[in-house]
């Protein structure tokens, strides 16, 4: 499962490994950037909740890319079974559009 709750129009959550592959491969065709692990934290469980930045551009437009995000990463059996990240709508938006 993928949830980006702060996905602007709506919020998106995509199941399934294809579907979520598909999601990304469509994304990446507009965003292309490397993020950097800031803070990482271990939950009881495994699971972790960790900060990143991106900083890239956005294909369309040449504009600069740079985000700050908050991801919560659930695992099963050492596999990711679930992701749910927040990062400023805005900053995305701002970026994708020609002006």
């Amino acid at each position: 499962v993928l949830e980006l709750p702060y996905s602007k129009p709506d919020p998106v959550r995509v199941e399934g490994r294809a579907a979520i592959k598909e999601y990304l491969a469509a994304a990446f065709e507009v965003f292309r950037f490397e993020l950097t692990l800031t803070s990482m934290d271990e939950l009881v469980g495994g699971d972790i909740v960790a900060e990143y930045t991106s900083e890239g551009h956005v294909v369309p437009t040449g504009r600069r890319y740079a985000n700050t995000y908050v991801g919560l990463w659930r695992f099963r059996d050492g596999r990711i079974r679930a992701t749910k990240e927040w990062y400023d709508p805005m900053v995305a938006a701002d970026a994708v559009t020609n002006r």
